[in-house]
């Protein structure tokens, strides 16, 4: 309640910015329900001012401010936003402006773009356009025939591309082939300074090398487009990957470097504080104006303005400020991990701030003052690190389900070779104009990347460095914690104390239980077989590991089902995938997958043709950008996976059909499990035999035409038999037992010992 009286505009700006992220997850009824109960509590507090006493003014505001949350975010979620949505499944003949290029692939392009003209959704409400058209530049208009459909089919697993892109006021995916009917280039600040952005990335780029350069990029400009993908995903293995984008903790450290410069300067306090805004500003558009940079921008200017008007800003007002602004501009940023992370991490040091002379006075007493300020370096980086780790740790379990074990060390490393690279980068920026020193520092550049490929690249392949925690049970104690951590501004120091360890203790005993869990479940093996339409994968466990199977046509759409089966079989990332054969959509399944997921390993059959021989190179050149390692097995090879070889049989090409005669064998403890089609009497010899000894055989429906009748009249009958409609039509007798594959799961558990 001391809180509630001393800081009542605090905390109503705090509220409404933590209870516009909680009513971003609820469905409409949970919402209307928690308004209608804070509504009544509005009017009790109205009625009975007694009740709180001198806190009776806070507590106004705290509850007036989640009611304005709440019906904020019923207005733009339930009946904007839903409005836009509702074209999901429909095609019309539209006009579109291409504002962004997301990505360009051999398989397909990825644009973001606004809507000119359209019967179905207003006028510039963003999309992606998915189509094979490459090179389009920003300004393009492309007319056509568009089929517009959810964003959900770019999720995958725990990613909810709903919720991440509408954050970014992308609200539909939009597939067609338009044709470029024209020109208009896009005029406005946002448009210039993505230009100078563009210019300054092409710089470093020329000077420093491709891999150095855009890495210089990424952490001044936030221009990510020349990021080695390696590098990336040794970042997201040890935890470090926040520092590839330029955050509030990167704009932070610039807008700390020109401070510190200017008040060298012989200016007025005031005009530094003018000069420092107009700076902050410049970098604000420059770096793309993300979540977590506009945040610190707001927390920034707060100061300075503070300066300007002789009023001296109060971190957590500036921060709750800087929140509550944001979600007014943009409520759909409410659900945007970036942002929420953001916030946490601040929020977090905030808190941290509040009690660190204390600390640390204790822990370095009787020490000399050189000794102590020796010692108080390190001590503070690690808690400060340690403290921000276990506060996210909740959303990084609701976002990502996995915890670099590495994170705090990698940190500890990364963070100053990184501050020290964004300088270097700066000065070769600021400095170009004299031409003499950019050899120099873009030398320095390329040397400090190669240090930090070489560095990331030796920690992210040290055995498992990935810990899934993404486990149901984590709800009974990340909640609570999560709960504890906001409510420490709210309570007195005694009580600080109480929820310190209690949520410090809650975060240990969930670790520990996932560690035992893990433990337990190490033996364990599994094998599911997922079938969506003609599409027919399947999925292999063991050592708490997964490897992806593609028994189909290589489409991206049967990548969902399978992250979300690797979630469900708690796995951090996808350990091998296994190509039965080849086909030209591979290339799009395979980088569609490494999008979102890493994947160590693609495991490739021998090719058998020189159409199968070109595609085969097409991966491994893609694997090679991604980071993957590529091994090619011979036909009827085994690979081993964590002790359960997975054999891929020769395939057999019909002249009735473009799909070979493929098959799987998965060689778990006590149990057979073969995929094949029914011609597999047309296939390799190798096939028939292991479809004869199989435990679990399942005729998928991804095969060649059905032309001919087969029997399976074999001495030992598979245990369990699973066949598509069109196997089962021409199976001349059908065994008992028979499971009839309607798109459920087969799955097969077991142990590796006991």
């Amino acid at each position: 309640m001391d809180f509630l009286e001393r800081y009542p505009t605090v905390a109503m700006f705090f509220s409404f910015f933590v209870a516009s992220c909680l009513f971003a997850y609820g469905t409409f009824p949970i919402r209307m329900a928690i308004l209608t109960l804070v509504l009544l509590c509005l009017t009790l507090v109205v009625l009975r001012p007694a009740l709180f006493g001198k806190a009776h003014r806070g507590v106004i505001l705290l509850l007036a401010a989640i009611l304005a949350a709440g019906v904020w975010s019923v207005g733009w979620n339930d009946f904007r936003a839903a409005k836009i949505e509702a074209a999901a499944g429909r095609t019309e003949r539209a006009t579109l402006r291409i504002t962004e290029c997301d990505y360009t692939a051999v398989y397909a392009s990825r644009y973001r773009a606004e809507i000119l003209s359209s019967e179905c959704l207003p006028k510039r409400t963003g999309v992606f356009l998915e189509t094979s058209l490459s090179g389009l530049e920003n300004g393009t208009i492309v007319e056509g025939e568009i089929a517009y459909s959810s964003l959900s089919s770019l999720g995958s697993g725990t990613f909810d591309a709903v919720r991440y892109y509408r954050a970014d006021r992308i609200f539909l995916l939009a597939e067609g082939e338009p044709a470029v009917v024209g020109f208009r280039r896009i005029v406005s600040i946002r448009a210039l300074f993505r230009a100078i952005n563009e210019r300054l990335t092409a710089f470093l780029v020329a000077h420093a090398g491709r891999d150095a350069g855009g890495l210089g990029a990424a952490l001044t400009l936030g221009n990510r487009d020349f990021v080695p993908k390696t590098l990336t995903r040794d970042f997201r293995r040890i935890g470090v990957s926040h520092l590839l984008v330029v955050s509030g903790t990167h704009f932070s450290i610039l807008i700390s470097l020109f401070t510190a410069f200017f008040r060298r300067l012989p200016i007025h306090r005031r005009k530094r504080a003018v000069i420092t805004i107009a700076v902050i500003l410049f970098f604000l558009f420059l770096t793309g104006g993300s979540p977590s940079v506009l945040r610190a921008a707001i927390m920034h200017l707060c100061v300075q303005l503070g300066i300007l008007f002789t009023r001296r800003a109060n971190s957590l007002n500036s921060f709750a400020v800087s929140g509550a602004l944001i979600l007014l501009l943009n409520p759909f940023a409410a659900s945007d991990c970036g942002l929420q992370l953001s916030f946490a991490a601040t929020y977090a040091c905030l808190l941290y701030a509040a009690d660190r002379n204390n600390l640390f006075r204790r822990a370095t007493k009787g020490l000399r003052r050189s000794r102590a300020r020796f010692l108080t370096g390190p001590l503070e980086l690690i808690a400060v690190t340690a403290w921000v780790s276990i506060v996210t740790l909740p959303l990084i379990w609701l976002y990502f389900g996995e915890l670099p074990l590495f994170s705090i060390p990698a940190n500890l490393l990364f963070v100053p070779l990184v501050t020290v690279y964004m300088y270097l980068t700066l000065a070769m920026l600021i400095l170009s104009p004299l031409i003499v020193p950019t050899p120099l520092f873009a030398a320095l550049l390329g040397f400090g990347c190669r240090l930090l490929a070489s560095l990331s690249g030796s920690l992210s392949h040290a055995g498992s460095v990935v810990l899934p925690v993404n486990y149901s049970f984590a709800l009974f104690f990340l909640i609570p914690a999560a709960a504890l951590f906001l409510s420490f501004p709210f309570l007195q120091v005694r009580g600080k104390k109480i929820a310190f360890c209690a949520a410090c203790s809650l975060t240990a005993a969930f670790l520990v239980t996932v560690g035992g869990v893990r433990l337990a479940a190490r033996d364990n093996v599994a094998f599911t077989y997922l079938n969506r339409g003609i599409r027919d994968s399947f999925v292999v466990l063991s050592e708490n590991r997964v490897l992806f199977g593609d028994m189909s046509d290589g489409s991206s759409a049967s990548i969902p089902p399978l992250t979300e089966e690797m979630s469900r079989l708690h796995a951090a990332e996808v350990d091998a995938v296994v190509l039965t054969h080849y086909h030209k959509k591979h290339s799009q399944y395979i980088g569609r997958l490494s999008e979102h997921q890493i994947v160590r390993t693609l495991v490739l059959p021998e090719p058998l043709t020189d159409e199968e021989r070109a595609i085969c190179e097409a991966l491994e050149e893609l694997a090679a950008e991604n980071g993957i390692e590529d091994v090619r097995i011979p036909a009827g090879g085994d690979y081993d996976f964590c002790g359960i070889p997975v054999t891929v049989f020769p395939r057999a090409i019909l002249s009735r059909s473009s799909h070979p005669v493929s098959g799987a064998e998965i060689d778990l403890p006590g149990c057979r499990a073969v995929l094949a089609s029914s011609s597999f009497g047309e296939g390799d010899p190798a096939l028939l035999e292991a479809v004869s000894r199989a435990d679990v055989l399942i005729l998928g429906p991804h095969s060649p035409v059905y032309k001919k009748s087969f029997r399976l009249n074999f001495e030992k009958q598979p245990e369990v038999i699973a066949v598509c409609a069109d196997s089962l039509d021409h199976m001349e007798a059908v065994p008992d037992g028979v499971i009839l594959i309607d798109g459920q799961p087969i799955r097969v558990t077991g142990r590796k010992r006991g």
